[in-house]
């Protein structure tokens, strides 16, 4: 069973350096392949960030990193570690789901944005751990943000799809009609998210609305990779 953590530890000068988000042309279409083993916006003022903010030279937008889920880093952590900031939830959240590290593309801040137990969406300061602004959104969070083009993505236990701006405004939102445990991934213009109805939807990313729906042979629990202009998933 997964541990359930209520605080969020910023070690080292930074553990994931960031630049801005680079776009590559997409192929013209994304092939379904199936594993055969069926496997309220809040903001207030913004301290000043400390003299050892560290690197920003890299994004991490995605659950391991990037649509290929390779889980590599491209910085390097310091000799000795030491706590540079921590964010701590209320009683009834927690944390399942890994942060994700981005440069906004409004502002160019270095941004975390990470979601709990108790339904609400963070945005962090990347260097302070300050928090920019929160999101209800309504029921748990299990899953991994997800962010591309200027927008967050998730999905909660009851089903439901969000999509918002870097202020933390609603963009769209899709009720999928089953729990949603696994991060987003993307290809092109589209967002790929999968559920424990074991239904992979690919939506439109400024629209949220279907391109196109794959059924697996048994629920999808898990994040899935992108490569080779094919979705690659794995049922429980």
């Amino acid at each position: 069973m997964c541990q359930i953590y209520k605080t969020l530890i910023a070690v080292g000068l930074i553990l994931v350096s960031l630049c801005g988000c680079q776009q590559t042309e997409a192929p013209r279409s994304l092939e379904k392949v199936s594993d055969e083993r069926t496997p309220r916006v809040v903001a207030t003022p913004e301290p000043e960030a400390p003299a050892t903010a560290g690197n920003t030279d890299a994004d991490w937008p995605l659950f391991r990193g990037n649509p290929e889920a390779t889980g590599v880093a491209t910085s390097t952590l310091p000799s000795e570690l030491a706590e540079q900031w921590k964010f701590e939830v209320g009683k009834d959240g927690g944390f399942r789901g890994s942060p994700v590290i981005v440069r906004n593309q409004s502002d160019k801040k270095p941004t975390v944005y990470i979601a709990d137990l108790d339904g609400k969406i963070y945005s962090l300061n990347l260097a302070t751990g300050h928090k920019n602004w929160d999101f209800q959104a309504g029921i748990s969070i299990e899953a991994s943000p997800a962010y591309s083009q200027g927008k967050i993505f998730i999905g909660d236990v009851d089903g439901n799809f969000y999509c918002l701006n870097e202020a933390g405004e609603l963009v769209w939102k899709r009720e999928l009609g089953a729990e949603i445990v696994g991060a987003a991934n993307f290809f092109g213009e589209g967002v790929l998210v999968g559920g424990q109805d074991a239904k992979l939807h690919f939506l439109n990313q400024n629209t949220g609305k279907t391109i196109w729906e794959f059924e697996a042979d048994d629920q999808i629990q898990c994040s899935m990779t992108v490569a080779d202009g094919r979705a690659f998933i794995a049922g429980c």
